[in-house]
């Protein structure tokens, strides 16, 4: 567990540290260090979502977004 607890931890830095190089957020490293992973994921997602785009001017998102299709019976 502690391999979970600790790849938590380094992307919850990478993630502050991204959102404070980007000026993407008015709170401070400490404020930022308090909320979740899902806070920050969220956070950095709508930063990209409204001033980040690729090359090829699509939108660049942190996470995958997964559709289950129904299975026909």
């Amino acid at each position: 567990m502690a391999y979970l607890r600790q790849a938590v931890e380094r992307q919850k830095e990478w993630l502050i540290n991204q959102l404070i190089q980007d000026q993407a957020t008015s709170n401070t490293k400490d404020e930022l260090g308090n909320k979740t992973l899902n806070e920050l994921l969220d956070e950095y997602d709508q930063f990209l979502i409204t001033n980040k785009r690729s090359k090829n001017n699509t939108l660049r998102f942190t996470r995958s977004i997964s559709i289950n299709a129904k299975k026909e019976a």
